[in-house]
């Protein structure tokens, strides 16, 4: 189930450039995200293990970015992390992620609708949508033209509240699932319930699609959001975290780049000699 989870996030919202080597798949994307500029180690391969960390570190390296890895309990060979942490790859905090089934979540907040607030769901985000998503986010051409992307089983909900955009959400539907990012709540309108319309909103339109699971990512340390979902009928189904490390020399060129220096001067003076002397 973790394996199958990790797919479908990453399938959800794909990353600009992606490469798969080997069993994984190396994503970037600008900056945005670390999902998305990450590598997803989904099986063991063939290569050995040395090689496809080099191979990695190449493909960051070659992008001026830092090499990331989304470690979870899913994440090949099952000592991948040990590895990173050996070859000095720093520690980041990730998220939980959390599953619930759709009639959990319907039964449990499908009464927070009400006909005089029912949500909006969207083909493509608005400019209420996006007003919303940009208050708390920041605006960015890039994650716009990411949800221009996301295509026919994505959906966008909007929550208004006192007839103004309050709260925003996305869900991606694939294989009996429905994923749900990108929750956000403009400052004016928080602790008014509006997420959790959102969230109403987004398992009715996965009843609607057949869709029988739920899953969503929430920072760790984000106790608040944590405790909304589980009252929701979410629980948590496993953790990830990160692994990053700046790849933008490799190690030991420095010390090439002296030996190559002393070289030249050595037959730089080596010539002097030769002219002095004739």
């Amino acid at each position: 189930m973790i394996a199958t989870l990790e797919t479908l996030a990453a399938n959800a919202l794909p990353a600009k450039h992606a490469d798969t080597l080997d069993g994984w798949r190396l994503r970037y994307n600008d900056g945005v995200t670390r999902r998305a500029n990450s590598v997803l180690a989904e099986k063991v391969g063939v290569l050995p293990l040395e090689e496809k960390l080099e191979r990695s570190e190449t493909f960051y390296r070659n992008l001026s970015a830092p090499a990331r890895f989304q470690i979870s309990p899913a994440s090949q060979p099952e000592n991948l992390d040990d590895v990173l942490e050996a070859r000095g790859y720093r520690f980041e905090a990730g998220a939980d992620v959390q599953l619930a089934s759709v009639k959990r979540v319907t039964d449990a907040v499908a009464k927070r609708i009400s006909p005089n607030d029912e949500p909006l769901l969207l083909p493509s985000p608005n400019a209420g949508w996006l007003r919303v998503y940009e208050a708390v986010e920041g605006r960015s051409e890039l994650r716009r033209a990411m949800f221009a992307e996301l295509g026919a089983e994505a959906v966008f909900a909007l929550v208004q509240l006192d007839n103004e955009p309050a709260a925003v959400g996305v869900g991606v539907y694939e294989a009996g699932f429905v994923g749900i990012f990108n929750m956000a709540t403009h400052p004016s309108f928080r602790r008014r319930g509006a997420a959790t319309k959102v969230l109403a909103a987004l398992a009715q339109w996965a009843k609607a699609k057949d869709a029988k699971q739920l899953y969503l990512q929430v920072a760790s340390h984000n106790e608040k959001a944590r405790a909304a979902y589980e009252r929701a009928g979410f629980t948590t189904r496993y953790h990830y975290h990160y692994r990053t490390k700046d790849v933008s020399k490799r190690v030991g060129k420095s010390k090439v780049e002296g030996l190559k220096s002393c070289s030249k001067r050595k037959k730089e003076v080596f010539r002097s000699v030769l002219r002095s002397q004739f």
